[in-house]
């Protein structure tokens, strides 16, 4: 007579999901660590090396095989930049806008950008852990937003909301999503012309700060350059 073995119970359903829930976490932690990431017979990382523009990969040798020692994701205007998508100069502004964004929200730029709370370089704190270089950042922030028009503050909310969380959605996934528009080629011209927009709105706010500047200077006297009287010391009188 042929042994029966015993029937096994069945699984109870959460814990099957819970088993499942702590898998995909695991995964995300080894994604997250490129120390773990091999490269023979690896098709996430195959598909990152071919398959993900903004990822860039340093390889290194751990025994008998290779492994990824670093991985740096690049944002998308950098990788625009790259491609020959938008001039020198709206790459910068970009770049100068995302460094004022953080700035005001307090993140400290060591080795890529940090949020948290930080003292002030200059040593001053404004109020409740408010330092003067948030301050001035968010209003130079302001200032800008205010000389461009609201698709691109859409735009560029899109690509800064998510770095403030060091995360670097793909650019063309913003450009869909903060404008509806689907056709590769429209894509690029929609990032160029928001950064063109970005850039002029700096040069406008560049060029007011420097007529102040200039209007403060001519309206400086030294002390004891004027008379009682208001004249200037040494003028006919």
């Amino acid at each position: 007579m042929a042994k029966t073995g015993k029937r096994r119970a069945p699984a109870d359903p959460q814990v099957i999901m819970a088993r499942a829930g702590e898998r995909r976490a695991i995964e995300r932690q080894r994604r997250a660590d490129p120390g773990t990431w091999g490269i023979a017979g690896e098709p996430l990382l195959r598909r990152q090396l071919h398959g993900d523009e903004s990822l860039t990969l340093r390889l290194g040798r751990d025994g008998p095989r290779d492994k990824v020692i670093m991985a740096e994701r690049a944002d998308g205007f950098t990788l625009c930049w790259r491609a020959g998508g938008v001039s020198k100069d709206q790459f910068i502004a970009s770049q100068r806008y995302v460094r004022d964004v953080m700035l005001a929200a307090g993140a400290k730029e060591s080795d890529g950008w940090r949020l948290e709370p930080a003292a002030d370089a200059g040593g001053a704190l404004a109020h409740d852990g408010v330092t003067q270089v948030m301050v001035d950042a968010s209003r130079r922030v302001e200032r800008v937003r205010g000389r461009i028009g609201g698709r691109d503050r859409r735009v560029l909310d899109g690509f800064t909301d998510p770095m403030l969380k060091g995360e670097h959605p793909p650019w063309r996934d913003v450009i869909y999503a903060r404008t509806g528009v689907a056709e590769r080629h429209r894509q690029g011209e929609v990032m160029a012309h928001t950064l063109e927009n970005l850039r002029l709105g700096y040069d406008d706010v560049d060029a007011m700060d420097a007529h102040l500047r200039k209007v403060a200077n001519d309206n400086y006297r030294p002390f004891g350059s004027m008379n009682d009287n208001g004249s200037e010391a040494g003028a006919a009188g």
